[in-house]
């Protein structure tokens, strides 16, 4: 891999391919970068079988999410892991200290991500 180019995915929940979409619309413009995006899915929505080759799907269950980020990130030799919702956040704050995720997210403080877990309260 060229050392200029810049792989990132991004952790999306299934129902939110806007975002995924957004994001694939900016890095068109950016040159030597490839996004991958892994559908984050509930336990109750089905697989689709018709996959893009930079799109990956697992469901909601921690240890395989953490596995199947891992592995992506291995295969696809990922720069940047870009979670988009809270609860993906949260989750990726947790194994961030894991030696193949290092300097790969793109995540606020614990402390941030504690205090806005519950934005009601918060504000």
């Amino acid at each position: 891999m060229d050392k200029s180019q810049r792989n990132i995915l991004l952790l999306v929940p299934y129902l939110s391919n806007r975002c995924a979409q957004g994001l694939h619309n900016i890095s068109s413009n950016l040159e030597n970068t490839t996004v991958h995006v892994l559908n984050v899915l509930d336990k109750s929505e089905p697989i689709s079988s018709s996959l893009n080759s930079k799109n990956y799907y697992e469901h909601t269950n921690q240890n395989t999410l953490t596995e199947k980020i891992a592995e992506i990130v291995a295969n696809q030799k990922i720069s940047q892991i870009i979670p988009t919702k809270d609860p993906l956040v949260l989750h990726c704050s947790q194994i961030q200290s894991g030696p193949e995720f290092k300097d790969k997210f793109f995540i606020p403080s614990k402390q941030i991500i504690s205090l806005l877990q519950d934005k009601q309260q918060t504000y």
